[in-house]
């Protein structure tokens, strides 16, 4: 009778236990990843996702006074439509699994105990870079303010704690503003309170105002799907193949400043209005403003001035300290979503997630499966070529989409109390 594992019995028992359930391992403290829904099976692109959008209106209108008789008519105007284009950036994660690991499990119950922590946290990973990179892919995680031998400090408005928990070993890439290459290095630790990163070695010629990406990002984050916040901040190029200088609706609602102080709820209101004439609220009335959870802090302190309570009222959403605030506007009903990643001088404004974006990648999920080779037992697990040991890859190919760009903004200008 063999005592020895197999890659037949490791692939099965791998596809038994965690195949079919990476989509109820969403990490609970993510947001985007979890809120937007990816497109329908039968509708994820092999190429590019194509949509038929309007940018302008009919406008062949005419018009004539009382008694005017028989006037004659403009000519019609039809109503501009184009289409926007979008490819999937794509992501592979490979975990391994040396060989004493695996021959020391030989059962079944010990083999799974022994990858359990393997691909939860590969799970987990994943699906932070896809929340990262739904937010600032192609804008970068963070900016220096300055540097003292291998220890940076970053800037406060360009810090999320949710972006450097658990960061020790990751590869970064810093460029100058400009989009100049500084170099490669790696985090060796990292301070919160501080808002620092310490790396192996850092590149030479790191200044303030530099840039910082995920290594894999390459150059200015070419790598990585369009992020919410490059969708809203540029107005200038093309998005989704459709160049914002030629169309107005185009383009989002802009910047709205909070003036170098805290968050309040009349800088919300005032951004709200500056949506609004943009078209915030029209097509979709639960609105999102997503904050740094400092700027939470200082909501709630504020939330006595327009807290309104209706026949909807929870506990859970009006109180200090609460998981949601919600109230009433011009626009419809805001819920405001404290987050970690989200950087300390920004805020997102949007419709709801769910209803304004979607994932639109051929992959949009992160699998271990490969088409094609997933068989009765499937194969997630390969033997290494050159190393004693199996290795497994979570793959996918991903973009955040939306259709809804005109009326979104970004708050810019928080300084947390």
């Amino acid at each position: 009778m063999a005592t020895e594992n197999t890659m037949t019995t490791l692939n099965g028992w791998f596809k038994e236990s965690y195949a079919d359930k990476v989509k109820d391992l969403t990490p609970e403290n993510l947001y985007y990843a979890k809120e937007i829904k990816p497109l329908q099976v039968d509708k994820q692109p092999g190429g590019d996702y194509t949509v038929p959008v309007t940018v302008t209106s009919e406008q062949g209108i005419t018009k004539a006074a009382s008694n005017a008789g028989a006037f004659s008519l403009n000519a019609p105007i039809a109503m501009g439509t184009t289409q926007a284009s979008i490819a999937g950036s794509q992501l592979l994660l490979r975990s391994a699994l040396d060989y004493e690991t695996i021959f020391r499990s030989k059962k079944k119950s010990s083999f799974l105990a022994a990858t359990k922590g393997v691909v939860k946290n590969m799970l987990k990973s994943s699906y932070f870079y896809m929340e990262a990179d739904a937010m600032w892919g192609k804008s970068g995680i963070a900016v220096v303010s300055s540097i003292s031998t291998n220890t940076i400090t970053l800037t406060t408005a360009s810090f999320a704690a949710g972006l450097w928990l658990g960061s020790e070993n990751r590869k970064l890439r810093i460029e100058t503003s400009a989009g100049v290459l500084r170099g490669e290095c790696s985090v060796s630790s990292y301070d919160i309170g501080a808002r620092t990163v310490t790396v192996d070695s850092a590149p030479a010629g790191v200044a303030a105002t530099d840039v910082i990406y995920f290594a894999a990002d390459g150059a200015s984050g070419a790598n990585s799907m369009t992020g919410i916040y490059k969708m809203i901040n540029d107005s200038t190029g093309t998005l989704f193949g459709i160049n914002r200088a030629t169309y107005n609706l185009w383009n989002s609602a802009g910047t709205y400043s909070a003036g170098s102080a805290p968050l309040t709820f009349n800088k919300i209101m005032k951004a709200l209005n500056q949506g609004a004439n943009k078209g915030l609220g029209d097509e979709v009335s639960d609105i999102d403003v997503v904050v740094n959870s400092g700027a939470w802090t200082d909501l709630g302190n504020d939330l006595a001035a327009l807290r309104s309570i209706d026949s909807s009222y929870k506990s859970t959403q009006a109180e200090n300290g609460a998981e949601a605030i919600v109230f009433n506007s011009q626009v419809g009903r805001v819920k405001i979503i404290t987050h970690k990643m989200m950087k300390e001088g920004y805020a997102f404004v949007h419709p709801k997630a769910s209803k304004a974006f979607e994932f639109a990648g051929s992959v949009p999920t992160p699998t271990f499966d490969l088409p094609g080779k997933a068989g009765k037992d499937g194969e997630y697990l390969r033997e290494m070529e050159n190393n004693a040991g199996v290795e497994t890859r979570l793959y996918w190919n991903n973009a955040v989409f939306t259709e809804m760009i005109s009326g979104m903004l970004v708050i810019t200008g928080i300084v947390n109390s």
